[in-house]
């Protein structure tokens, strides 16, 4: 699992603007990853899996579907795409209130919390 919180590089107008650009910036990431472990334990491993809660990016990349606004968010599409195409990743939605990571991204109620400290965690033995 990877999770990051940074601030980004260009500037969007919209939130399917900005999860695009999520997206596309941390590829170079899930491949450099898939290689590390393809060279760790020396077998090839299926596509990692990418989970994204912005159904309107899936659709932009998976399906073709919309339009973007500039240039630069066009090639940010066909880069995704180009991923996905080559069998270099998979992308999926996933609501976000079941995504698994996102204890680390927003605050929890006590009783939120302590699902996800045991997910990451393992159970206290």
């Amino acid at each position: 699992m990877y999770v990051s919180s940074k601030k980004q590089k260009c500037t969007s107008k919209s939130p399917t603007e900005a999860e695009l650009i999520a997206l596309t910036d941390n590829l170079g990431f899930v491949e450099l990853f898939q290689e590390v472990v393809e060279f760790l334990t020396m077998s090839k491993q299926k596509p990692a899996t990418i989970y994204q809660d912005c159904s309107a990016v899936v659709t932009l990349i998976m399906k073709e579907g919309g339009i973007t606004r500039t240039k630069h968010l066009r090639a940010r599409m066909n880069l995704g795409r180009e991923v996905v195409e080559e069998n270099r990743a998979s992308i999926l939605h996933v609501k976000a209130e079941d995504m698994k990571a996102d204890g680390f991204s927003k605050p929890y109620d006590p009783a939120e919390h302590k699902p996800f400290a045991v997910m990451i965690q393992g159970e206290a033995g």
